[in-house]
């Protein structure tokens, strides 16, 4: 694995999915989901939401500079950071319970063997998926160019949108530049992805796909951590 590839997945897909999972759990907490399973589920949403801010700058603001995006996506985080700072400044003791209820939660668990020894088989299993998934990131996915026509046509819609900085080629499903044309109109969602990565390879100095490359195989491990969340809740019920 590149550092640029390590920097790109650990800011996007790590660090702004935890900030979206800290403003979940402190607005929109409920008490049958634990903070355990509220963050698994927000794992993905650090992509998604990169997206949408990508999409509505993109179209209300066309043709600015990289920085201006990169600002913007910043700024979005930043926002729900400093909401969710704000918030626990003011709520000290009940923050201080739900870390002590958390632990609770833990020492309880080791005292049953049988549920410890479920638990334990479950996270065996996760263990194994995370490995394998691992190695084929490293040796398969980052390594071979992109193939498939969904792939190609994504990323081909990407690279029109990070050089054009506008959805004009999109809305005319067809691009005088580089003579692509569309065969669907699907929303960009996926596609803005790439664009997110060239705009984060401008300032890493850098022209990978990495990223974009591998998030068909980290959503598909999220679809395996979330089915473990399920059954470990089912094992503990």
């Amino acid at each position: 694995m590149t550092i640029d590839f390590l920097a790109k997945f650990l800011l996007t897909n790590i660090v702004f999915s935890s900030i979206i999972f800290s403003f979940f759990a402190t607005f929109f907490k409920k008490k049958e989901i634990s903070v355990i399973e509220t963050f698994v589920y927000s794992l993905g949403l650090g992509p998604i939401f990169t997206a949408l801010i990508l999409y509505w700058m993109i179209l209300l603001f066309p043709h600015k500079s990289n920085l201006f995006y990169i600002s913007s996506v910043f700024a979005f985080y930043g926002l729900l950071s400093t909401s969710v700072i704000a918030y626990c400044f003011k709520q000290k003791n009940e923050i201080k319970e739900n870390i002590s209820n958390l632990f609770l939660t833990i020492k309880n668990l080791f005292k049953d063997k049988k549920k410890l020894l479920i638990q334990g088989t479950l996270s065996l299993l996760l263990i194994a998926v995370c490995s394998v998934t691992l190695v084929n990131y490293s040796n398969i996915y980052l390594k071979n160019p992109l193939e498939g026509h969904d792939v190609l046509v994504y990323g081909t819609e990407g690279k029109i949108y990070y050089n054009d900085k506008s959805f004009k080629a999109k809305f005319k499903a067809y691009d005088p530049k580089s003579g692509f044309s569309y065969f669907s109109l699907h929303a960009p969602s996926f596609p803005l992805q790439y664009t997110w990565e060239k705009l984060c390879n401008s300032f890493l100095n850098s022209d990978t796909d990495s990223y974009f490359k591998s998030l068909s195989p980290f959503y598909g491990f999220l679809i395996c951590l979330t089915t473990f969340t399920l059954l470990r809740r089912k094992s503990l019920s």
